[in-house]
């Protein structure tokens, strides 16, 4: 959010996508809201989380909600977003998975 996109732009982060799922795949319920992030590496999100600013900012956030979740996911092991992002476009033109 706008509280703590300082935090998010100093650790390098990017918002990918943001919306309403269309489909709810598995799960009990649909959420009302979604959003893909990348960060330059698992260490800078890991750093955001940790910053004691970050935490307190986001505290009434997460309460306030009923239901959340987070994923560290390098695609193939990569630790480099540029080559999971290429790594996913190679995926989705063969076919294999989703891609950004």
């Amino acid at each position: 959010g706008r509280t703590t996109a300082h935090i998010f732009a100093r650790v390098g982060g990017r918002q990918v996508w943001v919306g309403k799922p269309q489909v709810m795949v598995t799960g009990p319920e649909a959420w009302d809201l979604a959003f893909i992030a990348e960060y330059p590496s698992s260490q800078a999100f890991l750093d955001m989380v940790r910053d004691p600013e970050y935490r307190s900012l986001v505290a009434h956030r997460t309460a306030g909600v009923a239901d959340s979740g987070t994923a560290d996911a390098p695609l193939d092991g990569a630790d480099d977003p540029q080559a999971a992002r290429d790594n996913a476009r190679a995926r989705t033109k063969s076919g294999l998975g989703l891609g950004t």
